[in-house]
């Protein structure tokens, strides 16, 4: 038996028990990419189809346990960072990455503080600890403002805004940043990758109209595949992002909630991949 030219990737993320988002749904879409999961969950949610009710951190020593269980015993060519609930867990995973400073890593910080007011602890402990060591920092228009604590309402439409918020996110370290489209108020989906706060590649296509749960979990760990590959970042933001939309176009319902990306490798029945 010889060893697998198959990439590792160390998954962290939430674990979701309905399989919308988090962990589970992650572990799908980097198989599909023919890639060696491994995972750690950092949460542990309360959710159905629907929505997410309550979320748990996960014990901050066993999550750097088991990370480091797996980052000694296999060669991994890419970590993803998701779901976060605590600021100790950030700084678990600081420790962690200061050790392995070659490790690539891809940064897509969902927001799962348990109490309101530890929201500014883990936001802090994500710009200062985490936001610097990101190969690639991946956020919605949401995040993004959370992260260079801009107020809600702002006079700059939303291009004029993202575009300051790259600039910004770049000062803080976040030099490769894409701002997903899925959960802005848009007509389209609309992705910008920016490195040092310029633009370099914008993609767009139709917005589905069901609610779907899962679209930035899925565009992020798609990526991280594809980094995990070595594609290069703009053809790996392409080809992720087209693998999303045929996802979101062939999304299902799996019970009475929202719908989910479709992320198996073959479409449903009746449904095709969307051209190029």
């Amino acid at each position: 038996m010889t060893e697998a030219a198959i990439p590792v990737v160390l998954a962290l993320n939430a674990l979701d028990p309905a399989g919308m988002t988090g962990l589970l749904a992650d572990t799908q879409t980097l198989a599909v990419h023919g890639c060696h999961v491994t995972g750690v969950a950092t949460a542990y949610l309360e959710a159905d189809s629907e929505q997410v009710f309550e979320a748990e951190a996960a014990d901050a020593e066993q999550v750097d346990a088991r990370i480091r269980s797996i980052l000694e015993d296999m060669p991994v060519a890419a970590m993803s960072i998701a779901g976060l609930a605590r600021a100790e867990t950030v700084s678990v995973l600081a420790e962690i990455l200061s050790d392995y400073p070659d490790l690539p890593l891809v940064l897509a910080p969902v927001l799962l503080a348990e109490e309101e007011e530890h929201e500014d602890d883990l936001l802090g402990a994500l710009t200062d600890l985490l936001l610097p060591r990101s190969d690639l920092l991946i956020v919605s228009p949401f995040v993004a403002r959370h992260l260079v604590q801009e107020e809600e309402s702002a006079p700059l439409d939303l291009e004029a805004r993202l575009t300051r918020w790259s600039s910004q996110l770049a000062s803080l370290g976040a030099e490769d940043l894409l701002i997903t489209g899925e959960q802005a108020a848009t007509r389209e989906v609309i992705h910008h990758l920016y490195h040092a706060g310029k633009l370099v590649r914008r993609d767009s296509w139709p917005r589905p109209p069901e609610r779907i749960r899962g679209s930035d979990d899925l565009l992020a760990a798609a990526l991280t595949a594809q980094i995990a590959h070595g594609t290069p970042l703009e053809e790996a933001v392409y080809q992720a992002g087209h693998y999303a939309r045929y996802a979101l176009e062939a999304a299902y319902r799996p019970g009475m909630g929202a719908c989910t990306p479709w992320r198996l490798p073959a479409p449903p029945e009746g449904e095709s991949a969307p051209a190029d």
